[in-house]
């Protein structure tokens, strides 16, 4: 038997609808919008560049951020210009202590920023905000 397509009004005033396998992924990004989160995931940039980025990264990366908490999931994107690293850590104080520690260092004469990324989206694969 064929599935129904599930359907979503998100409200009046986005007259907004969404149905099948967006249908997770658009609602977890509206609702990351415009509100705080208590949030475990940390984006690190300016780290390395994209000729910069080898097998030993993630590792080198994993064992940074071990020191401020238990890591989950690590995941580095590379694009043409720019190294996004993720962390995800156990819990959000975590994500804090190294997020306070980590910011503003320098790594192979490079200022590292970090900050806070939604939950919602590490967790539906976009890591474009």
């Amino acid at each position: 038997a064929a599935a129904a397509a599930a359907a979503v009004d998100t409200g009046a005033e986005d007259n907004l609808l969404i149905s099948g396998n967006t249908q997770r992924y658009m609602i977890s990004k509206k609702l990351a919008e415009g509100r705080t989160e208590d949030t475990k995931v940390i984006l690190m940039s300016n780290m390395v560049g994209p000729e910069e980025v080898d097998d030993e990264l993630e590792d080198e990366v994993r064992d940074e951020c071990s020191k401020y908490g238990n890591i989950k999931r690590v995941v580095i994107i590379s694009r043409d210009d720019e190294v996004r690293i993720f962390v995800e850590f156990s819990d959000n104080s975590q994500c804090k202590k190294a997020i306070e520690a980590l910011h503003g260092r320098f790594f192979a004469k490079r200022q590292i920023q970090v900050r806070e990324y939604s939950q919602a989206l590490f967790e539906c694969g976009d890591y474009t905000a």
